[in-house]
């Protein structure tokens, strides 16, 4: 079986709010920049999988963050946090299943060495659990800018009776600066 499923492109309306963040956020220095990401899911998660990882076949992801680039090159820790993003998971119809965000409680991103990493590490309880993470493996001095088909969505979540399990890779991925 085939598939092949275009990048998406952000709208104008995401690129916007992006960029607009990043200029007037006194918080943010001028060596922020901030950057798209987009990519594809594979056409099958790994064995055994249920829940999310199962409704992202052929699917995508897209969105934007920000990140002071002069401490990537500059940083004696090997992780940067980014300053801000958000990261939508889409079905292959489109629909945005789950968002990565800074505005989301649990959430978190960096870059580490080559890795671009979202983790959402919600609510964890005896009971319950809420984890899933995107995580990115580019080029090593990775500093905001390439692409790459290693990468994997990881997903331990639980959460009631909608059980979520398994990961799923990433077929391609791209990082850019947006003007």
């Amino acid at each position: 079986m085939s598939c092949a499923i275009s990048l998406k492109k952000l709208s104008l309306e995401n690129t916007t709010v992006a960029i607009g963040v990043s200029e007037t956020d006194p918080a943010i220095d001028v060596n922020s920049k901030t950057f798209s990401i987009s990519g594809n899911f594979a056409c099958t998660s790994e064995l055994g999988s249920l829940g999310l990882p199962m409704e992202l076949h052929g699917g995508s992801f897209c969105g934007t963050y920000t990140v002071n680039v002069e401490s990537l090159l500059t940083s004696s820790t090997s992780q940067v946090f980014l300053t801000n993003w958000t990261v939508s998971l889409l079905d292959s119809a489109n629909t945005v299943l789950r968002r990565l965000s800074k505005t989301l409680p649990g959430n978190t991103a960096y870059i580490q060495d080559n890795i671009l990493g979202f983790i959402n590490e919600g609510l964890f309880t005896r009971i319950n659990s809420d984890y899933y993470g995107l995580g990115l493996y580019f080029n090593s001095n990775f500093a905001g800018m390439g692409s790459t088909n290693n990468g994997i969505f990881e997903d331990r979540s639980s959460l009631g009776d909608a059980e979520s399990y398994g990961n799923i890779r990433i077929t391609f991925a791209k990082s850019e600066v947006i003007p």
